[in-house]
């Protein structure tokens, strides 16, 4: 998890900046703070630090290093999550839903607040780009549709615009790593298809070639020439001949 917030940050910030400017003395870089919303019922045990995943620095404490806010929504009620002020605490209930039916109700009940235009463009986009395929068409469409804003409109507007635009770009970024393990995980298939394919082939010769010894041998053929025609070592056609006895 510290792995893909570094990741996320950095894609971020990699977006956000003015490259023209950066050799300017008091250019700054955009700052990220970074969330883990977790909705799991079990005890979260992942490393909230990079360094944790990484090989100690002997003078390095882990506060030389981005660190990400744990908050664990199963600690706040529907209705807290909604009374509280700014947007932050409604995608904690969205993240609190578990199944569709809570989350139209979720859905419903933020949309019943008084948004304004940068949260409806913000919401609209999560509905865009994270929940559309746990809601059916027909809600989809309708809550795309009340969240419409007046594109001409200025000011908390262009700046809804602009980091929407930041939004799309890092929810595209996922896409295409998503679509990257896909594809790795398509050929890793096809090579265990083919190393199933090699070990039954492989089977299937043994299995022939046992055969052509037993019939040898039945055959009253002399032990060298079996050792020579067939390529095996004494110990397996002695090993052959006994379960041979034994059958």
């Amino acid at each position: 998890m510290s792995y893909r917030i570094m990741r996320y940050q950095w894609a971020i910030i990699e977006s956000a900046i003015e490259k023209e400017k950066l050799r300017q003395k008091d250019y700054k870089l955009p700052s990220v703070i970074s969330f883990v919303i977790y909705t799991g019922t079990e005890k979260w045990e992942k490393a909230n630090y990079l360094i944790d995943k990484q090989e100690k620095l002997l003078g390095c404490p882990p506060e030389f290093f981005e660190n990400f806010q744990f908050i664990n929504v199963n600690e706040y009620t529907k209705q807290e999550l909604l009374d509280q002020e700014g947007f932050l605490t409604k995608v904690m209930l969205l993240e609190k839903a578990k199944n569709y039916e809570e989350l139209q109700e979720y859905l419903e009940l933020i949309m019943e607040k008084q948004l304004e235009d940068r949260q409806k463009e913000l919401l609209q986009r999560m509905i865009k780009y994270v929940y559309k395929n746990n809601l059916s068409d027909k809600k989809y469409n309708e809550f795309i549709q009340e969240l419409q804003i007046n594109q001409e409109k200025g000011g908390d507007s262009m700046f809804a615009e602009i980091l929407g635009k930041k939004i799309d770009e890092v929810f595209e970024m996922e896409e295409k790593v998503k679509e990257q393990e896909s594809k790795v995980k398509e050929q890793e298939l096809k090579v265990k298809e083919r190393e199933k394919k090699v070990k039954k082939q492989e089977a299937e010769i043994k299995e022939e070639k046992n055969n052509i010894i037993v019939n040898m041998i039945r055959n009253n053929i002399d032990e060298n020439t079996i050792l020579r025609v067939v390529n095996i070592d004494k110990s397996r056609l002695a090993k052959i001949k006994k379960q041979m006895m034994a059958s």
